[in-house]
């Protein structure tokens, strides 16, 4: 959605009365439980790669092909 839309859409959803969006958000919530497409994604555990990647211990020494350019 664009910057311009978005605050048009902004700007309408001031003007409405108190009941009007509670009606709007009454009508999104409905959308979203119903809406089959909208799945949770399961959250990734940290450290899933840990033991399987290092790092040499030469990591930043610049490579002997690299010299002439340093």
């Amino acid at each position: 959605m664009s910057d311009i839309a978005f605050s048009t859409l902004t700007q309408q959803i001031k003007e409405c009365s108190y009941d009007e969006k509670i009606t709007l958000l009454s009508f999104i919530a409905d959308l979203l439980k119903h809406n089959p497409k909208i799945e949770k994604k399961p959250k990734r555990k940290l450290g899933g790669l840990k033991g399987k990647i290092f790092m040499t211990e030469d990591f930043d020494k610049t490579p002997e092909c690299f010299k002439d350019y340093i």
